[in-house]
């Protein structure tokens, strides 16, 4: 081999025996750089959870204000319908409830303060003057000195200012103590609304009853008062005009609230009125049932009608064995028959009657 090819040789393996410059030494690994790069992004990564967080819960306060928000629309919407059908039947005076609540809730409801006035001109009911407390104090605009005012309203029980100052502090800063107003809102809705159902503003208590309810579940007093309210109302809506329902209604009632306002005398007097359309119909057992519970039950200030059940629980005893069933209903011979009618194919055959064997049954051609 000449000294040049050595040398090429040479030159040909001397890269790869030497280390590349451009090895990052550990010095460099450890940069200061890297260190203040990682700090920046956990802080970072910090900054956004913590907005995150807030946002979701500023979302969920505000979805829970407007479901409460929603939910006390409908009612209002609900009680509106309902006010409706108490006009259209001639019950104007609980219409006027129904409208009264509507107003005290959303003054500006449409149509409710026209329909207030017309309601309250034809009934001959003054407005009330507007009476104001001797305990109220002066309009505060400071959230803390309003919350102050509530707790003092609630210890003397003047359960409209609860409510009315709630209203205010939740227009002026929703997300004040949030916790107390709704202890002390549920607190004013749920007595407001016992005072109301055992006096003469029934609908309108079961209607603070449930909407207290959305703040914190009723105790058991309140459930009770509620489901007295509801059928004292099913009762009296149906006297008159449904026997049967209101019968129905005021015996529940009676069952578990027997000396409820009247429900004693107006259940009373459903059963008589009961019985009588049952005789008039032929049902004489049925119609004794009604009357043997009305000569049981204690009727109140309408015990001295006592001996009227009695007499009449005798004869429809004995018409009953007479005529145990109502009289069946005689087809007429002259009806036309319905061509789309169709046999119960569950109909247990009568073993008495006879088929005609000289009766041709001609089958139906299939469509």
């Amino acid at each position: 081999m000449t000294e040049q090819s050595t040398r090429q040789e040479e030159d040909f393996l001397e890269p790869l025996s030497q280390e590349p410059s451009a090895t990052p030494t550990d010095g460099d690994r450890g940069s200061p750089w890297t260190s203040r790069l990682a700090v920046i992004f956990a802080g970072i990564l910090l900054i956004v959870l913590a907005v995150a967080g807030w946002i979701g819960y500023r979302s969920g306060q505000q979805l829970q204000v407007t479901q409460a928000q929603a939910t006390l629309a409908a009612g209002l919407d609900s009680q509106w319908r309902l006010a409706e059908q108490d006009i259209a039947a001639g019950r104007d005076r609980f219409a006027l409830q129904r409208i009264e609540y509507i107003v005290s809730i959303d003054p500006t409801f449409p149509g409710a303060s026209e329909r207030l006035a017309l309601l309250r001109a034809s009934l001959a009911v003054t407005a009330p003057a507007p009476t104001i407390t001797p305990t109220r104090r002066p309009v505060a605009e400071d959230p803390a000195a309003i919350l102050t005012d509530m707790k003092r309203y609630a210890e003397e029980q003047n359960w409209d200012a609860v409510i009315d100052e709630a209203a205010r502090l939740r227009t002026l800063a929703r997300d004040f103590e949030p916790r107390t107003v709704d202890q002390l809102l549920y607190q004013a809705l749920r007595n407001r609304g016992l005072q109301r159902i055992q006096g003469d503003e029934v609908e309108l208590g079961i209607s603070d009853l449930d909407y207290a309810a959305l703040f914190a579940p009723l105790d058991q007093e309140a459930l009770s008062y509620r489901e007295y309210g509801r059928m004292y109302l099913a009762g009296i809506g149906n006297f008159g005009l449904n026997w049967a329902r209101s019968v129905s209604a005021l015996s529940e009632l009676y069952a578990i609230g027997p000396y409820y306002k009247d429900a004693n005398r107006l259940l009373y007097k459903a059963l008589i009125a009961y019985g009588a359309e049952l005789e008039a119909y032929g049902d004489n057992c049925l119609a004794a049932e009604q009357y043997r519970f009305a000569a049981e039950m204690d009727a109140g200030a309408d015990g001295a009608l006592q001996g009227t059940p009695q007499a009449a629980v005798a004869t429809a005893d004995i018409n009953c064995q007479l005529t145990p069933y109502p009289p069946l209903l005689t087809p007429d011979p002259n009806a036309t028959p319905d061509p789309n009618a169709t046999l119960d194919p569950n109909a247990t055959p009568d073993p008495n009657v006879t088929v005609d064997p000289g009766l041709v049954v001609t089958p139906t051609p299939a469509p």
